[in-house]
């Protein structure tokens, strides 16, 4: 006999995520209804059907890992893992402002290649929802605070705590839509899903400038450094350009210029999908009762080279999807990665490490939806099958391809010197490459060899090394500019205005050299033709160049503000007739040297060539 909705208002009270004269009528019977019992680690593996050529096993389970919501490896192969074991423990959610929520570190004591070992890092917390490492230890995002923690005595224990910013108090009332899953990027940057800013950690500090992910759960990165993401009906997105040149844009600008959305399918899932939350729309599930629309993507990772897979986690189909795709976008396959028979097995997030492979993080929860968006009808089914109980599980398990030869690489980032590390930055697997570059960014002083090195090396992630040490010089920018991979092009132009000030000619001349030729056909054709945003400049001007304007200014200031300082269109300002130039030469001496918003100090001239750029300024 069908259950209606008259039924469950006489036994709960109207949930949250109700619809005022929306009926919610079950489409299914209770003879359909199939079991959802806690299953162990090895009972769960027996339900999972993977695409041919992959295969997957377990790293590590409950006890060790509960409630897992992030996960990342260190340079030292240990398993970092953010918690959330107050989540939903029950409909109403009560626990939820509870402090026992945790931070755990996973390592293997006796080197046999199985993690064994849990230290509790950082505890106490509301529903931590992001980590990431810098010089002095972990930032964590823990709601309501962002948190620099510190282990100062090495043993895996924050030992000191300190607020740098609070405000995110979403991420408790509200954690579906709130920021998350810090990343560490390409650029130094760190970025967060669902969030305004990205953040620059320098010296201890945290400084901050617009930008906006409008991410849902989860972020992912290509190598290069353009950001994936996901919301919760629509499996992938991309920024084809950096996202902070769009702050202040308004929606329909991002959606149309800044955002590629990655077309997919509908979800296939190995199971019935009558746990989703609204499972009784006609357009929710098919003639079959399986999920037909996405309704739960999340967690986002991204692998691939010459051609780009694209991974989305939906934990309310229980399954993992991967659309294959060009770096243009162009989709050329998609498939079902991972599906699963066990309800609650919820994927909500992936990662890479160490070994070629993807991590999958797997919250192992029978209620999954919050209680902000919770339905009468998703709960008096969840708690027909006991799923509204919480077994005190987790696992993190690791998908490979089947022909995956076994690695060579004995060398951990952890372990290797500056000079390993340079070598890292060119290494096939991101985790490696990324690892190098926060480790030579964030460590000692670098000796003149190993400085070498990153200038002769061809790896991006070299180069933005060199821009945070501040010699990124214009022998290593050009080659991304004048590369005919309209990617590496995009990454040049960025590098331009990042170069040390006595490149800045050398620099522009070569990017002004590049748009006549007609590169940049991304930029150019699809950007600035309707939107006017980052058209570079026509030839030089060589009576500017070489008369009006200074040696300095040139030397300094035209590679971002154009030989004639009237600016690279949206990308950097026109500083002619400015009312910035109305300061006192006291004033405009200290923004030159210690910058201002995204100029970069430059610390490098005289005061008689500041004083230059100064008097040059005031006449135009």
């Amino acid at each position: 006999m069908l259950t209606t909705l008259a039924l469950l208002c006489t036994l709960f009270a109207a949930q949250n995520g109700d619809k005022t004269g929306e009926e919610q009528t079950p489409r299914y019977l209770d003879a359909q209804l199939q079991p959802s019992p806690i299953l162990t680690a090895a009972e769960q593996l027996k339900t999972f059907t993977l695409k041919s050529g992959y295969q997957i096993e377990l790293v590590v389970a409950e006890p060790l890992v509960v409630d897992p919501v992030i996960a990342m490896w260190d340079e030292h192969a240990r398993l970092w893992v953010v918690e959330m074991s107050t989540y939903m423990l029950e409909a109403t959610g009560a626990a939820e402002n509870d402090e026992r929520c945790c931070i755990a570190v996973i390592t293997d004591s006796d080197g046999d290649g199985i993690l064994d070992t849990r230290t509790e890092y950082l505890n106490d917390l509301i529903l931590p929802r992001g980590i990431v490492p810098v010089k002095e230890g972990m930032l964590v995002l823990a709601p309501p605070n962002l948190l620099l923690c510190e282990d100062t005595d090495g043993d895996l224990v924050a030992d000191k705590r300190t607020i740098i910013e609070s405000g995110f108090e979403l991420g408790i009332t509200s954690p579906e839509h709130a920021p998350n899953n810090m990343l560490r990027s390409l650029d130094n940057y760190i970025y967060l899903a669902k969030h305004n800013q990205r953040w620059k950690w320098q010296d201890g500090e945290l400084t901050t400038e617009p930008n906006y992910i409008g991410a849902q759960w989860g972020l992912a990165e290509d190598r290069f450094g353009r950001k994936f993401y996901n919301h919760n009906a629509y499996p992938m997105f991309f920024d084809k350009l950096p996202a902070h040149y769009f702050a202040g844009k308004d929606y329909a600008f991002k959606n149309e210029v800044l955002q590629q959305a990655i077309s997919a399918s509908r979800p296939h899932p190995a199971r019935l999908s009558f746990g989703v939350n609204r499972a009784y729309r006609s357009d929710t599930l098919d003639s079959d009762g399986y999920l037909q629309r996405w309704t739960g993507c999340c967690g986002p990772y991204v692998n691939g080279n010459q051609m780009i897979n694209a991974y989305n986690c939906e934990p309310c189909g229980n399954l993992i999807h991967c659309i294959s795709m060009t770096p243009s976008g162009t989709v050329t396959d998609e498939f079902e990665l991972l599906t699963s028979s066990d309800e609650r097995f919820r994927p909500v997030n992936m990662f890479g490490g160490p070994e070629d492979a993807i991590y999958v993080v797997d919250m192992n929860r029978g209620l999954f939806q919050h209680k902000v968006f919770l339905t009468s009808y998703l709960r008096e089914y969840s708690e027909k099958l006991g799923l509204d109980k919480p077994g005190s599980t987790g696992r993190i398990w690791k998908i490979t391809a089947t022909n995956l030869k076994e690695s060579t690489d004995a060398l951990l980032p952890g372990d290797a010197t500056p000079g390993q590390l340079v070598d890292l930055l060119s290494h096939p697997n991101k985790w490696y490459r990324d690892a190098a570059q926060r480790l030579l960014v964030d460590g000692t002083q670098l000796k003149p060899l190993t400085i070498k090195a990153l200038h002769d090396s061809d790896s991006i992630h070299a180069a933005y090394v060199l821009v945070a040490m501040g010699k990124l010089e214009h022998e290593d920018v050009m080659p991304f500019v004048e590369s005919s991979d309209p990617q590496q092009q995009i990454l040049g132009i960025q590098l331009v205005a990042l170069a040390k000030a006595e490149s800045g000619s050398k620099l522009l001349q070569a990017a002004q050299r590049v748009h006549s030729d007609g590169g940049l056909p991304q930029l150019q054709s699809q950007i600035s033709r309707d939107y006017d945003f980052i058209n570079l400049p026509g030839p030089l001007d060589e009576s500017v160049t070489t008369n009006a304007a200074p040696d300095t200014f040139i030397q300094t200031c035209a590679a971002c503000h154009g030989a004639d300082a009237q600016g690279i269109n949206k990308l950097t300002p026109s500083l002619v007739g400015s009312p910035f130039l109305q300061k006192t030469d006291a004033e405009l001496h200290k923004v030159i040297t210690e910058g201002k918003n995204t100029m970069p100090p430059i610390n490098s001239l005289t005061q008689e060539e500041r004083q230059q750029i100064i008097d040059y300024l005031r006449i135009l």
